[in-house]
């Protein structure tokens, strides 16, 4: 695949505009630091006890939840008519001259990002101020990759200049039509050889690396992240770069996931066919919490990219320190639509 192939970075300018930082959420510095060498039961045991914590906070619930109509309303149409006139501009603006597929994707994105999920970053002042960076989040079992598409516009808006690439799932970009859609928007294969290409020129990957027992999650698991692979891993650690991860609170509640159709997920070449009563996405309220970046360069030597339990040691610190920037951000939710 060759640097022509790689997608456009979606909507920079209007993320750049609209995303800046929350500063009302201080989440703790350091979490999830462990030293180098620790044994992988310890890290097994502090992911099982995270767990137990997001089960907790799932099942009390967000405060307000069942009082939301009113309040929903009131702020869905504020934001609507503040976010109008910006995405007029911008449509008349940005969208000339990139083919109606491109001007769809990036309109629908936009659409999404500022007026039906009001999406609002925290910690983007983390984020290094130079060279390349591997951004990894949790994901809702569906088959669109929302999360993605999301997190690089959000992060293109704090980086001037420089690539935020969102990677998907090669089946899903195979997809007809979805597919299509999806490369217009910014998307590009999930792949070792693309994430270094773009680390390569100092850019931004975003990538999702739960395996596919992400798909076998119902609403009932949300927000409890599932093993991740270790290809980001072996990238990581062979370019030295650092791991940042970012928890997305608000995707999983878009489509209740009530089960999954795996024979005609098979059939149809897709990871996941969900079986959900909501056809169009949820308006929940995101809210995408950026955590502290993990050093690898000094705490791996490059020759380590091949060794497996350096790489799985690096996965699980990772998934690690997602799951409880989930939970901190689970815990800070006054409602599901509001935030």
């Amino acid at each position: 695949m060759a640097d022509a192939d790689l997608p456009k970075q979606p909507i920079r300018n209007a993320a750049r505009d609209a995303a800046a930082p929350d500063a009302r959420l201080q989440l703790h510095r350091g979490r999830g630091r462990r030293r180098r060498g620790e044994a992988p039961a310890a890290v097994g045991s502090r992911l099982t006890a995270l767990e137990r914590r997001v089960e907790e906070a799932l099942s009390h619930g967000p405060a307000g939840a069942g009082e939301v109509g009113v309040d929903l309303a009131r702020a869905i149409v504020d934001e609507a008519l503040a976010a109008w006139a910006g995405a007029w501009r911008w449509v008349q603006r940005d969208a000339r001259g990139g083919g109606l597929v491109t001007a769809v994707a990036d309109t629908t994105l936009y659409g999404l990002y500022h007026l039906w999920w009001r999406v609002a970053a925290v910690g983007l002042e983390r984020l290094p101020s130079r060279g390349g960076a591997i951004i990894v989040l949790n994901r809702a079992p569906t088959v669109v990759p929302y999360e993605p598409l999301v997190v690089a516009m959000a992060l293109g808006g704090a980086r001037p200049s420089g690539t935020v690439q969102p990677l998907v799932d090669s089946r899903v970009l195979r997809a007809p039509g979805l597919g299509a859609l999806l490369r217009a928007g910014g998307g590009a294969r999930d792949a070792a050889e693309v994430m270094r290409r773009v680390l390569d020129r100092s850019g931004w990957v975003v990538t999702g690396p739960e395996t596919d027992a992400l798909f076998g999650k119902t609403f009932g698991d949300r927000y409890r992240v599932a093993r991740f692979g270790r290809s980001f891993a072996r990238v990581a650690i062979a370019t030295g770069t650092p791991v940042i991860p970012v928890a997305v609170i608000g995707s999983e509640e878009i489509h209740p996931v009530l089960g999954h159709l795996s024979a005609a997920a098979r059939w149809l070449g897709l990871p996941a066919l969900p079986v959900t009563p909501s056809l169009v996405p949820l308006p929940t309220k995101w809210r995408l919490h950026v955590g502290e970046p993990i050093d690898v360069a000094n705490r791996y030597a490059p020759t380590e990219a091949t060794r497996p339990e350096s790489t799985s040691r690096l996965a699980d610190q990772a998934r690690e320190r997602l799951q409880g920037l989930i939970l901190e951000g689970l815990r800070r939710r006054r409602s599901i639509f509001l935030g």
